[in-house]
């Protein structure tokens, strides 16, 4: 299991994730025969519920912010190139194990077309 870049910050994710990431790891290696990949921590501009009028400055930060989970470090993106390139059934078979990994209404799960999109809807609505 690796970040993407130096960039990627995971260091504070909060421990509902960040305890279950040797598992998926594990997932994605059974899956796509390659290492869990971590694109996206607190870093960078993600949309909120209300995009994008969710979107703010933040003066401590420097950076533009959304209400999204990421910057209460509840939420990560994974790199999935190698599930997506498997096949529809294989595919399947991943979205179950990863929803048995991080079930809801606990977490919600995005599959998006390059990345797994994961939270902790515990975060939700809680001041940073």
């Amino acid at each position: 299991m690796r970040t993407k870049n130096s960039e990627v910050t995971i260091d504070e994710l909060c421990e509902e994730i960040k305890s279950k990431l040797p598992q998926l790891d594990e997932l994605m290696k059974r899956y796509s025969g390659t290492e869990l990949v971590i694109t996206s921590g607190n870093d960078g501009i993600h949309s909120g519920s209300k995009w994008p009028k969710s979107i703010y400055f933040d003066e401590k930060t420097a950076r533009l912010k959304s209400d999204s989970l990421h910057y209460k470090n509840a939420a990560i993106d994974c790199r999935i190139w190698g599930i997506k390139s498997k096949g529809k059934e294989i595919q399947k078979r991943f979205a179950g194990d990863s929803l048995i990994l991080f079930p809801k209404p606990w977490f919600t799960i995005i599959i998006e077309s390059s990345c797994l999109h994961i939270q902790c809807n515990k975060y939700r609505g809680k001041n940073e």
